[in-house]
């Protein structure tokens, strides 16, 4: 149950051209419109009857503007021409506000889908929501006589996607959307002159260009391109040099995607006129960066291949290694130019610094597994680097013989030193070589030998990390504890301990000179001890009698003395071998 209004020209008024008496029907309706001389519009509104009594049939206009949309389907050619030929579609008509419909199209004999609504080809499309009148707008093509005519009627369509990273200054083949079978070919070249420096070191003639835009990397379908003399390579085909390239697509069944990387050589961000990274000093057209340096000139050598072995793969470089390709060292770093890196050596040439590495055979030299467990590379002991700021956090290892400068004791392995004895964690005690105040020397218990006992007893009892001149628990006269070190230079002044058993030998340097009193040329009972040792020598025979000894002179000539105590183990072992001489010569005298 339909009303039809329709322009036309029966209407009463003819200048709007509207019907007064609409045309009432039960299912379609159609309007003839004749000798049309301007744009003419149908307009049809739909109704509901109301269920009224049979002898009224009473029509009630519900008018339902805006709740109905067209969805329709217009073919062009690729320059945007409608095409006088319609295939067939389904889907066409109208659906209600918010609702979804599907559009299909065949019947293409002769042509092929290039695209739908400007993105890929299809032979159907699903609209989803719908709020307003909707066209869809298929593109076609005449098919090409090699082309095979697919039952769908349309080609499948590949996307070529270009990219530039880095610092830019390239031009490169815009993204394309090519047909499968197609052959495409992408291209790119540095565009932008070099800016040349006002003056070099021998004038404006020599100076060195600034600013030079250099492509460091090609990548093709997320492979990176490899370099050989200068060239990149990508799939067994040269694809690039350092400033163009191309990259060519034969028979296309698949997406493809081509990127180029850029840098800056001698870039010059401050304006003084020098490079500030990436130099190249020698003017090849390539940074110093990843050169090698095969004569330790502090210059890069420009040929990397062995003369006499040119199918030989190049040296790795040596100083200045770069190895993520940004343009600045990250290991081996040479700035003085003298052919040895400064600061982050890398020993192995691997690229990575040698903090972090395990030296088990403590030959000085970085191992990259364990010789004994190469599936298992044991955790680093020296230069240990938790937090990442490529310097060891404790256990430095400057000399490079593999074992740490300071015998600190980290347990936890926190990468600070351990305040408190592990074996024994009730009772702190510092441990040998700490160092408190970070100024990467120990405070006190010096270990020099690395036998990890300090070469010093040194008591400090109030743990302020300076040395007790006196032991605080003698009283009432203090005295002075074993192996003290006044002048903080390592050596004990007096009092020396060698056994260990926390109390002095009696060989006492009373002038503190370091050199023991007997053997102190400078002291009186030097001379005392040679006048003895002279005596006991020349004697062939003595009377003997035992004598109390009671202190710091050397005995008299036939006195046998507990001489330990007075002068140590050296006097003990000088007399016994006296006595055994007396005893031969008296033995060789009876014989006679």
């Amino acid at each position: 149950m339909t009303k039809a209004y329709a322009d036309g020209t029966n209407g009463p008024d003819a200048d709007k051209n509207v019907f007064t008496e609409p045309v009432t029907t039960d299912g379609k309706t159609s309007v003839s419109i004749t000798n049309i001389t301007e744009d003419q519009m149908v307009v049809v509104y739909f109704v509901s009857e109301s269920e009224t009594p049979e002898d009224t049939k009473q029509v009630v206009s519900d008018r339902q503007d805006g709740k109905l949309h067209r969805v329709s389907v217009v073919f062009t050619d690729p320059e945007g021409n409608v095409l006088a030929t319609e295939p067939k579609t389904e889907g066409e008509g109208f659906v209600p506000d918010g609702g979804n419909a599907t559009l299909s199209w065949a019947d293409l004999a002769g042509y092929r889908v290039v695209s739908v609504n400007g993105g890929a080809a299809a032979s159907t499309i699903n609209l989803d929501n719908v709020t307003a009148d909707t066209v869809v707008t298929v593109v076609l093509e005449p098919n090409r006589p090699s082309d095979p005519i697919k039952e769908s009627g349309f080609e499948p369509r590949y996307v070529i996607s270009t990219d530039v990273r880095g610092y830019g200054a390239l031009t490169i083949t815009p993204t394309k959307t090519v047909s499968a079978g197609a052959d495409h070919q992408v291209t790119w070249e540095i565009d932008g002159a070099p800016v040349a420096q006002a003056e070099g070191d021998e004038g404006g003639s020599s100076a060195m260009p600034l600013n030079v835009p250099y492509i460091i990397d090609v990548e093709v379908d997320g492979d990176s391109a490899s370099v050989s003399d200068n060239v990149f390579n990508h799939g067994g085909s040269q694809v690039s040099t350092r400033s163009a390239g191309d990259k060519g697509f034969t028979n296309v069944d698949a997406d493809h995607h081509v990127a180029v990387t850029t840098i800056l050589l001698n870039e010059d961000t401050d304006g003084n006129g020098k490079p500030d990274t990436n130099v190249d000093t020698d003017g090849d057209g390539e940074p110093d960066t990843n050169i090698v340096d095969e004569d330790g000139d502090g210059k890069p050598d420009p040929d990397v291949v062995d003369p006499d072995d040119p199918d030989k793969d190049p040296k790795k470089p040596t100083t200045n290694i770069d190895k993520d390709g940004d343009g600045i060292p990250e290991v081996n770093v040479d700035t003085d130019g003298d052919g040895k890196p400064d600061v982050n050596i890398d020993t192995d040439g691997d690229g990575e610094p040698d903090i972090n590495i395990v030296d088990p055979d403590g030959d000085g030299k970085p191992d990259p597994v364990d010789p004994k467990d190469p599936d298992s590379p044991k955790v680093p002991t020296t230069n240990v680097d938790t937090d990442g700021d490529s310097r060891p956090d404790t256990n430095v290892d400057t000399d490079g013989d593999g074992k740490p400068d300071t015998n600190i004791v980290d347990v936890d392995l926190d990468g600070k030193p351990d305040p408190v004895d592990p074996k024994d964690p009730e009772a702190p005690k510092p441990n040998v070589n700490i160092d408190t105040d970070g100024d990467g020397k120990p405070d006190l218990n010096i270990d020099k030998d690395g036998d990890g006992k300090p070469d010093l007893n040194i008591v400090d009892k109030d743990g302020d990390g300076v040395p007790d001149p006196v032991d605080p628990k003698a009283d009432p006269v203090p005295t002075p504890d074993v192996n003290v070190d006044t002048d903080g230079d390592g050596w004990p002044d007096i009092n020396i301990d060698t056994d260990g058993d926390g109390k002095p030998d009696k060989n006492v340097d009373t002038d503190g000179d370091g050199v023991y009193d007997w053997k102190d040329e400078g002291h009186p009972d030097h001379q005392k001890y040679l006048d003895w040792l002279k005596s006991q020598s020349t004697t062939t025979t003595t009377t003997t009698r035992r004598l109390p000894f009671t202190g710091g002179a050397v005995p008299r000539t036939g006195d046998i003395a507990s001489v330990a105590p007075a002068m140590g183990i050296l006097g003990a072992i000088a007399l016994a071998a006296t006595g055994a001489l007396v005893i031969r010569r008296k033995r060789r005298d009876d014989e006679e």
